[in-house]
């Protein structure tokens, strides 16, 4: 097998590691809130010895793997061409934990070497050391260990050599003490968890362990999987857990809210801002602080923050219109008692 169909291999192994689009001529995933971030994302191998039921890299009989040496050559190269920003690098566990985790660092470090400063996001085995979480820390920019279902049981169903507790959370735990970002996943809609335990799990490691980001990958099955007779996930319900953990960490609302929409346990199809603002009352443009303003569907931090610079100069709701305001705003603001009755009055 040629050096590019080695990394096309592992680049497609490396999916249930979410970043955001990608592009198959070349292993090149498209990150960041724009698709402006493009990153180098693929695995050392797909080789595995876990037994995670979702995945198609469990006990693989033909695995494929690459040389550190050369992802650290690739990696340098595509950074000079301007190709991409950053290295995305994982493993399938294919020996002891510990010893994929010093291949791992061994390749960032090589990267970091040969010249590379770019952005390193380094995945943490679970079962790796103190020690290489400490070192891990000082070559990449961000660590990760996914915790994939939300309870010790779920895990446990998902992956029988796996624990929460010991293998997940006490890395998590190592990785917060150390000067690195931090981010992990959930595999969505492969059990029976519900979207109520995903965002009180959310929540709690937030809390705990100050992570950047959580992730959300909706289950597929695939062939020769325990899984692959199981339905996947609704597309919705991925995009509604992405927008409830929007609303937690960039606009500060308290996780009961979102609870409260929920029914039996899980997000209903729709905006949870949306949802959530039509059991509140209108809100006065003029009187609301910026804050309040981020509530009302439609008006985000940057329209918020221009309403509230030039709160004196409106004077109709039309003037909110010249401002970026959308249609869709008009049934939860006033204007000094002013409501808005009319789209054409918009």
């Amino acid at each position: 097998m040629s050096l590019v169909q080695k990394i096309r291999k592992l680049a497609s192994s490396s999916r249930f590691d979410v970043v955001c689009g990608s592009n198959w001529d070349v292993p090149i995933f498209q990150s960041g809130q724009m698709n402006n971030f493009p990153l180098l994302k693929l695995l050392l191998s797909n080789e595995c010895n876990f037994d995670c039921k979702y995945c198609n890299n469990r006990c693989r009989n033909k695995s494929t793997s690459i040389n550190p040496k050369k992802v650290a050559k690739l990696t340098n190269q595509l950074y000079t061409n301007n190709r991409i920003c950053g290295l995305f690098l994982s493993s399938g566990v294919y020996s002891d934990p510990e010893d994929v985790m010093e291949d791992l660092i061994y390749t960032a470090k090589l990267s970091r070497e040969q010249g590379f400063d770019g952005y390193i996001h380094l995945k943490a085995m679970p079962g790796c050391s103190k020690d290489q979480i400490e070192r891990a820390s000082i070559i990449a920019d961000r660590l990760s260990i996914n915790i994939e279902g939300p309870t010790r049981s779920h895990l446990s169903e998902l992956c029988s050599v796996k624990d929460l507790k010991i293998d997940i959370e006490r890395r998590q735990r190592w990785i917060d003490e150390q000067d690195v970002g931090q981010s992990t996943q959930f595999v969505v809609g492969a059990l029976d968890e519900t979207d109520k335990e995903i965002i009180n799990k959310s929540v709690e490691l937030y809390e705990k362990f100050d992570l950047n980001r959580v992730y959300f990958s909706g289950f597929k099955p695939l062939k020769d999987t325990p899984l692959e007779s199981s339905s996947g996930v609704e597309r919705h319900r991925v995009g509604r857990l992405y927008q409830s953990d929007w609303l937690l960490r960039v606009y500060k609302y308290q996780p009961k809210e979102l609870l409260k929409i929920t029914e039996n346990g899980m997000l209903p199809n729709i905006d949870p801002k949306l949802e959530i603002a039509k059991k509140k009352r209108r809100i006065n443009i003029k009187k609301a602080s910026e804050k309040q303003l981020m509530r009302v569907p439609g008006i985000g931090p940057k329209t918020a923050k221009k309403i509230q610079d030039k709160k004196q100069e409106i004077q109709s709701l039309s003037d909110l219109k010249s401002m970026g305001v959308p249609e869709k705003t008009i049934p939860f603001i006033e204007l000094d008692g002013e409501k808005q009755k009319r789209i054409t009055d918009f």
